[in-house]
């Protein structure tokens, strides 16, 4: 006995075919539904990683000398606590430190209470290490701030990290390296507020500042054309 359950003259086929096609209709909206509610699903768990995998550019404390427009000493005048982690200062000029600081200065200051300990927190009294850097008409502005009384252990905007990539916690020896390098390169090549030229090295894994600036994906560092490591290309 033959079997031609393909063909159209098939008795069977002639059967089958309005069957399926009412069940494929009816399971339409459902299919429909099930394949919105899979999208969802992925992106509510793709979003988070999206989020947390940024590409970090760090910057280190020879490259914030060599490129800022001016560099000081300051004492915090106000600390307004906005948030658990976010702060807003009124500094006041307490030593210059590079060119012709202004003499006073407002910026906000983020601190990481899930890495930091407690006792983490800005006081009116605090040394900040403040360099700025003129924005896109000229004005000069708050570029990158250190909390000297309370050195920050971790976050981009405020951690100390040198040209090979260490975090530096002692504020006696932040100021040896930007006195230092002030002392050896004493010219300026201003850079920008918010830009970043090609002179970034990627973080090894195993430095200490990789973990001070690692977001979930690669994380570079800027350094001056003089510190890069020479193994690395450019």
């Amino acid at each position: 006995m033959k079997f031609d359950a393909f063909h159209s003259d098939s008795p069977g086929r002639s059967c089958a075919n309005p069957c399926a096609s009412l069940i494929l209709r009816s399971l339409g909206p459902i299919r429909t539904l099930f394949m919105k509610f899979t999208i969802a699903f992925l992106a509510l768990l793709i979003l988070p990683l999206s989020l947390r995998a940024e590409v970090i550019v760090g910057k280190s404390l020879e490259w914030l000398t060599d490129t800022s427009s001016g560099a000081g000493i300051y004492i915090v005048d106000t600390a307004a606590n906005k948030s658990f982690s976010d702060y807003k200062l009124t500094l006041r000029l307490h030593q210059p430190l590079k060119s012709d600081p202004s003499k006073s200065a407002r910026s906000d200051y983020w601190i990481r209470p899930n890495v930091n300990p407690p006792s983490t927190v800005v006081s009116a009294g605090d040394r900040f290490l403040v360099f700025f850097a003129p924005d896109e008409k000229g004005v000069s502005q708050v570029a990158h701030l250190i909390n000297l009384s309370n050195t920050q252990v971790a976050g981009f905007e405020s951690v100390a990290i040198n040209a090979a990539f260490q975090r530096v916690t002692d504020s006696a020896e932040i100021l040896r390296i930007v006195r230092e390098r002030l002392r050896t390169h004493p010219k300026t090549e201003v850079v920008r507020l918010h830009e970043y030229p090609d002179t970034r090295v990627e973080v090894p894994y195993d430095a200490t500042g990789h973990r001070e600036l690692y977001s979930g994906s690669t994380c570079y560092l800027l350094v001056p054309e003089d510190l890069r490591p020479k193994s690395l290309p450019k």
